[in-house]
C-alpha cells in the first residue's frame, strides 16, 4: 500500500514542466542505502502517463525528477487534474513504495462565470472591502481557489427569481447561476455583480473556517476535485439549500423566496 510523501501537494499550470524532489523518506522515517529510485505517473485513471530511473549522486538524501510538460495535462471541463508519482527506492535490503500527488489547473479553471463568478485576485481585493474574513485571508492561495470552487458549486443549487433579472431565455426561465452566459454576465448590473461576487467570497471564507475543510487538508483531500471535496462535506454535515447567512444577505434579494433558503 503506497503512503504519500507529503499533504501538502504542489499545483502547477497545465502543459509546464514539473521538477519534483523526492525525499529520502517514507512517513518521516529515512531510508538508507537508496541505489536507485524508479518512478512513474498515473493519471487520475490509473494509467501510466511517464516512467524513468533516477539514480543519487554519493551522500545525497534525495533525487530531482523531471514531468515534461506534454504529460501535465489538464482533463477536459475539469479546474484541477491529479496526478501521482509513485516511486520505489531500490535499497540493499530491497524495494520500498511511497507516492506523492500534484495538482494541473487548467487555463480555465477561473472563467467568469462558468465555473467562478470572482477571480482569485479579485477575491483579495474584496477582502479590503468587507469586513471579517479572517479565514480568507489566512488561508494558503490554493485553499482559497478550492473553498471559491465550493462556493461558486453552492450557489448555483440556489433558485433565482427571474423576475429580478432582465433577461428572457427562449422556453427556458433564468432561475440558476449555472444558465449565465459570458455575455449575459457582463450585462448585469455592477451592483448585483458586485453582490455575487461577495457572497462567493464571504461563503468561501465560511467554508474555510469550518472543522471540515481543516480535516481535508490535514487529509490532503483538497489536493483532489472540488467533487470529491463537496462530497466529503455533505456526508459529514448535512447541508440545506443556500449558503452561510452573511453571504444570504447579500444577494437574498435575487432568489426565489418560495423555496426554502439558509442553513442551519
Amino acid at each position: 500500500m503506497r503512503s504519500e510523501a507529503e499533504h501538502m501537494f504542489k499545483t502547477i499550470q497545465a502543459n509546464t514542466e514539473l521538477k519534483l524532489a523526492i525525499p529520502f523518506e517514507i512517513d518521516g522515517e529515512p531510508v538508507a542505502d537508496v541505489h536507485s529510485v524508479e518512478w512513474s505517473v498515473f493519471n487520475e485513471f490509473g494509467q501510466v502517463s511517464e516512467t524513468g530511473v533516477a539514480t543519487p549522486e554519493a551522500g545525497a538524501n534525495s533525487v530531482s525528477v523531471v514531468i515534461p510538460a506534454e504529460v501535465n495535462t489538464a482533463h477536459p471541463g475539469r479546474p484541477y487534474t491529479t496526478y501521482e508519482l509513485a516511486y520505489f527506492f531500490v535499497t540493499k535490503s530491497g524495494r520500498l513504495e511511497s507516492s506523492l500527488v500534484f495538482q494541473v489547473e487548467s487555463a480555465d479553471a477561473f472563467a467568469e462565470p462558468n465555473n467562478t463568478l470572482v477571480s482569485p485576485l479579485r477575491a483579495l481585493s474584496i477582502l479590503r472591502e468587507i469586513p471579517n474574513l479572517a479565514s480568507f485571508a489566512a488561508a494558503t492561495r490554493e485553499d482559497q481557489k478550492v473553498a471559491l470552487l465550493c462556493a461558486h458549486n453552492a450557489m448555483t443549487s440556489l433558485p433565482l427569481n427571474p423576475k429580478a433579472f432582465p433577461f428572457v431565455r427562449e422556453k427556458e426561465p433564468f432561475t440558476s447561476i449555472s444558465q449565465l452566459t459570458k455575455e449575459m454576465w457582463e450585462q448585469l448590473d455592477r451592483r448585483v455583480v458586485s453582490d455575487f461576487q461577495a457572497a462567493q467570497v464571504i461563503e468561501a471564507n465560511n467554508l474555510l473556517g469550518t472543522t471540515e475543510f481543516k480535516t481535508l487538508r490535514e487529509a490532503g483531500v483538497l489536493s483532489y476535485t472540488v467533487g470529491e471535496v463537496k462530497q466529503f462535506l455533505s456526508s459529514n454535515r448535512p447541508l440545506e439549500l443556500g449558503l452561510c447567512r452573511e453571504a444570504m444577505r447579500r444577494i437574498g434579494r435575487y432568489l426565489d423566496t418560495a423555496r426554502r433558503l439558509g442553513r442551519a
